[in-house]
């Protein structure tokens, strides 16, 4: 099935049998994409959001109590974020993506960031 290029939201396939259930479902996916969150723990080492957990929040709370810099790598799809650093430790954290560059967040930072397919930007 056809997906989105960026949201991963799949097409409705012409003459599909049964069009509301993948038309609710990409509501729904855009629903979460726009408004949700999600809070993951950075402690010990780098973390990578699953697809899931970076395309359906827009605000992504870093928790925990980090023990050096670390970096939150996001996938390379184009999409707004909101992170806030509330880890403990001092530490910087850089948000990423696997392979371009990022910005780094401070304790307390709370930053709108960009990743444009390539690289994360911002703040705005």
């Amino acid at each position: 099935m056809a997906e989105s290029p960026n949201l991963a939201i799949t097409h409705v396939e012409a003459a599909q049998f049964s069009p509301e259930q993948p038309t609710n479902e990409a509501i729904d996916k855009l629903d979460k994409a726009i408004c949700d969150s999600e809070s993951v723990a950075v402690t010990t080492a780098d973390v990578t959001l699953t697809s899931t957990q970076a395309l359906e929040n827009v605000y992504i709370k870093a928790t925990g109590a980090m023990t050096a810099a670390r970096n939150l790598i996001v996938p390379d799809n184009k999409k707004f974020y909101l992170i806030e650093h509330a880890c403990t430790g001092g530490f910087t954290l850089t948000v990423k993506t696997a392979a371009g560059s990022g910005v780094g967040l401070v304790n307390g930072d709370k930053k709108l960031l960009y990743c444009d397919g390539t690289n994360v930007v911002g703040p705005f």
